[in-house]
């Protein structure tokens, strides 16, 4: 769909500058709409996941707010949103949500979307691109955000020590590189012996392979819940997705949206035991 809107679909020609970045995608639908309305008529340019239901919401959420420099908590677990250039980053993500969204280059029902639905709607051609939580970025060394999958055994588990044993197997390098590999490049190896695989290092796969570019070249975070616990009801409410949908749809400015979901957040920490 670039190509037919007479832009160079080369990746390398993609700007990777935030704003013009940004600008590339509508302009790929303004023109597309332009060419052949009856085709087009219901093209997006950005299939922006924007709904309280999704986790795709939170990803994107957070991984942009980077882009406006802005932060949630510290890595002591101290929430700092409340803080005035935070505060103002926070609106800054937010109106970059929201806009995209009223501005009509973001699918009506993206504002119900679940976690699969932006990838259905790109296979299905219906949005030009997706984002999945990464972001572009101009030179400042954003980092990227990783969510670390824990392996969990109940304490009440009717045999823990056999959890144990299985756990020790999947995660020796040979076992556990059968099932990263398994997975297609779905999840990406904590562990750098497996992550030195030819499977995660072929230039040939722009996807798996730029991948491992993003988790061994560049900076890396994790998300807020792993500095505090508390931090897992934020998702659990989905703070974001929620003040997205007070701006879109209930009409709240975005600063009022921002106030109240710092407020929340202030409020699940001081409630945290």
């Amino acid at each position: 769909m670039v190509q037919e809107a007479g832009f160079d679909p080369d990746p390398k020609k993609i700007p990777m500058t935030w704003n013009e970045h940004w600008a590339f995608w509508k302009k790929v639908q303004d023109v597309l709409r332009k060419k052949d309305p009856a085709k087009y008529g219901k093209l997006f340019g950005i299939g922006m996941t924007e709904s309280s239901r999704s986790t795709d919401t939170i990803y994107n959420f957070e991984q942009y707010l980077f882009a406006f420099h802005g932060e949630v908590i510290t890595p002591e677990g101290k929430v700092v949103a409340g803080e005035a250039k935070n505060r103002e980053a926070i609106t800054r993500t937010l109106s970059f949500f929201t806009s995209i969204y009223k501005d009509g280059y973001v699918p009506p029902d993206a504002l119900t979307w679940t976690d699969a639905d932006n990838n259905v709607n790109f296979n299905n051609r219906t949005v030009v691109m997706t984002p999945n939580p990464s972001s572009p970025i101009d030179g400042k060394g954003y980092p990227y955000l990783i969510a670390v999958k824990q392996i969990i055994i109940p304490k009440d588990a009717k045999n823990p020590e056999l959890g144990k044993k299985f756990v020790k197997y999947v995660l020796e390098a040979k076992h556990f590189l059968q099932y990263v590999k398994g997975s297609n490049g779905r999840w990406f190896p904590s562990f750098k012996d497996v992550a030195s695989d030819a499977f995660f290092n072929d230039p040939k796969d722009p996807h798996v392979w730029l991948a491992t570019q993003q988790h061994t070249k560049y900076p890396t975070r994790p998300f807020y819940f792993s500095y505090h616990p508390a931090y897992v009801q934020v998702y659990t409410e989905n703070v974001w997705g929620k003040a997205i949908s007070r701006v879109v749809t209930e009409k709240w400015s975005n600063e009022q949206a921002v106030d109240e979901a710092v407020t929340r957040i202030e409020q699940i920490f001081k409630s945290w035991k």
